[in-house]
């Protein structure tokens, strides 16, 4: 009895196990990234947004968020080889990676490298923005880009306070946390759960 063997290729979930391993291995060049990626557009599957996330993803999984990896002739230089162009879906996903760390300063220069190349922001990035410099203890400039949104005619919502508000109680500012509250609810924005929580947590210590 003859027996038929299957005839299996790989898929875009294959390349994806294949890029997120290649982002752990220890080579800052990113060389074998690379050659996944080569692999992907002669097999016909260009990289896309959710290719980038895992990418990401997984330099976060091992702490190498460092601003050389990310940027210059690294990952991003990779990706625009194999024609995907910066925009605000790379730098945000970029962005959430440094925030994940607590690493501030890197997060503002992806904001400003982004500015220099044209992409502009969203709330998605402000509302990072405001959470990572929060969560690392830059609360004065998290303020300052909050008032960015305001200026720029957008309508800073329940995340962006709430994570504004997070920092200022982690600096043990109730009454700061109290006027911000007062603040939001003036323009509008109603408060929810996790506004109450962040506040609760703070009296509670």
């Amino acid at each position: 009895m003859i027996k038929t063997l299957l005839s299996l290729s790989p898929n875009r979930s294959t390349y994806r196990v294949l890029l997120s391993q290649s982002c752990r291995e220890s080579d800052s060049s990113l060389s074998s990234y690379q050659k996944v990626l080569n692999f992907m557009v002669n097999n016909e599957f260009k990289p896309n947004q959710v290719d980038i996330d895992v990418a990401i993803r997984s330099l976060c999984s091992v702490r190498r968020v460092d601003y050389d990896v990310l940027l210059g002739d690294r990952l991003v230089g990779v990706l625009k080889k194999c024609g995907l162009k910066s925009d605000a879906f790379m730098y945000n996903t970029i962005m959430k990676g440094y925030c994940m760390l607590s690493k501030g300063i890197e997060a503002v220069r992806i904001y400003k490298q982004m500015k220099e190349e044209g992409v502009l922001p969203d709330l998605v990035m402000y509302n990072m923005l405001n959470f990572g410099l929060s969560k690392c203890g830059r609360v004065s400039e998290a303020k300052k880009f909050l008032k960015i949104i305001v200026e720029l005619g957008q309508f800073a919502d329940v995340v962006t306070y709430t994570s504004l508000m997070n920092g200022i109680c982690r600096e043990e500012d109730v009454f700061g946390a109290m006027a911000l509250l007062e603040e939001m609810e003036l323009k509008g924005c109603s408060s929810n759960s996790c506004t109450y929580n962040t506040l609760q947590r703070k009296n509670v210590e």
